[in-house]
């Protein structure tokens, strides 16, 4: 998830404050005043396909892959994202309808 330029001190991954207001430049100010940072790791599960949606999110730095599992097991890559929104269509249903790895 997203945050403004006032929400962190310090971010590990070194995302400006530039950065953050460049991308959130066109969000309102009411959505901007509810956005968050976070910071995930390499590989690192976002959300699981079947959960309530709960956010959109927007990839600020690194990428973000929307999957689903093949009836073999093998990773079906559904979308990439390396910056800008990613999610939001999730919002309008009862359930994520895939898992999303950072």
């Amino acid at each position: 998830m997203i945050g403004s330029a006032a929400d962190f001190a310090y971010d590990p991954n070194h995302v400006g404050a530039d950065i953050v207001d460049t991308v959130l430049k066109p969000i309102p100010e009411t959505l901007r005043g509810l956005a968050q940072l976070q910071t995930f790791g390499l590989g690192e599960t976002i959300f699981r396909q079947g959960e309530r949606p709960k956010a959109v999110l927007c990839v600020l730095t690194g990428e973000i892959r929307l999957v689903r599992l093949s009836r073999a097991g093998g990773e079906i890559i559904l979308q990439r994202s390396r910056g800008g929104f990613i999610a939001e269509a999730s919002l309008e249903s009862s359930a994520y309808h895939c898992d999303a790895i950072a």
